[in-house]
């Protein structure tokens, strides 16, 4: 049992809620209702959960000697050893196998499958060094949100409006900002035994500024504004 809680804890299924944005489309299109619709959906809403997870095992993986280090991350499941890399990779295979068996399901499988490689390969660079770099980082972030509109869409068989799409966007950039504020903090606190250096602390402070999220949230404001002079 306690294994079993080790894994969920390692997999992150709290976070699967991150995975509801795929039902966005239906809900403002009106097909929330249908079951045929919500269906197919919620096999894509599986295959991202399944794709995020593998993602997360692969992020804790590369990082284990750092959160080894962490104050708080070092309770994780690989760093803490209470689950070995070995087990890790195994779990994290099994997971993009699901995510991809998932699909089989849908009827528009091969669109969504394209969305869903796109996600995973985007987040499979972002583990591997693109996280470490200020702006892109929180483009990417909010990308994927993006792409579960998309995939929901795609799912459905309902069209986006330019509008959805920006709004998710931007929503998404405002909240992994304000994500990056917290993390801002907590490395101008820490003393030692943090994997970013002071140079790279240095460039997060610079970028995410608090007159940045004012930009961000006040962004589509200005667009409709433009779009209303024409």
């Amino acid at each position: 049992m306690k294994q079993i809680y080790t894994i969920i804890k390692l997999i992150r299924i709290e976070h699967w809620i991150k995975n509801l944005f795929v039902f966005m489309p239906l809900f403002f299109n009106g097909s929330i209702g249908k079951i045929e619709i919500v269906l197919q959906t919620f096999f894509v809403f599986c295959s991202f959960c399944f794709a995020a997870s593998s993602i997360y095992c692969l992020n804790d993986i590369r990082d284990v000697e750092n959160d080894r280090k962490h104050k708080t991350k070092c309770k994780r499941p690989i760093a803490s050893g209470a689950i070995s890399v070995k087990n890790a990779v195994i779990i994290m295979i099994v997971l993009l196998f699901l995510s991809i068996f998932t699909l089989f399901f849908s009827k528009n499988a091969v669109k969504c499958a394209v969305i869903i490689l796109i996600y995973y390969i985007m987040n499979v660079l972002y583990c591997f060094g693109l996280k470490n770099i200020a702006i892109l980082d929180v483009i990417l972030l909010s990308f994927g949100y993006v792409l579960r509109l998309i995939g929901g869409s795609f799912a459905g068989n309902i069209p986006l409006s330019e509008w959805i799409v920006i709004m998710t966007f931007l929503l998404s950039m405002f909240l992994a900002l304000a994500k990056r504020k917290d993390d801002v903090l907590i490395m101008q606190k820490a003393k030692n035994g943090h994997s970013a250096s002071k140079k790279h602390c240095t460039l997060f402070t610079r970028f995410y500024k608090p007159d940045s999220y004012a930009y961000y949230s006040h962004y589509d404001f200005l667009l409709h504004n433009v779009h209303s002079s024409k």
